[in-house]
């Protein structure tokens, strides 16, 4: 997607704000920045598939609780 906007054939892409100063990103040697003072909420969830299976899956599962409840964000949500 980065390549599409670098080349010109789409104007922009919808992706989350980093969290650096300028909130921009380099993906595949491409810096792309934020428009300013354009923003868009989808008032929508996310979910996250974790497998009970996996050697890793309730270590992974506990962090994601960890991080969703300390999360600051998702006070807004």
């Amino acid at each position: 997607m980065a390549r599409m906007v670098d080349i010109q054939w789409i104007d922009f892409i919808l992706m989350p704000f980093n969290s650096s100063p300028e909130q921009s990103f380099i993906m595949a040697k491409i810096h792309l920045v934020p428009v300013k003072n354009i923003g868009l909420v989808l008032k929508d969830s996310r979910h996250f598939v974790i497998s009970k299976a996996h050697s890793e899956g309730q270590e992974a599962f506990k962090a994601m609780n960890k991080g969703l409840n300390t999360s600051p964000a998702w006070r807004y949500c």
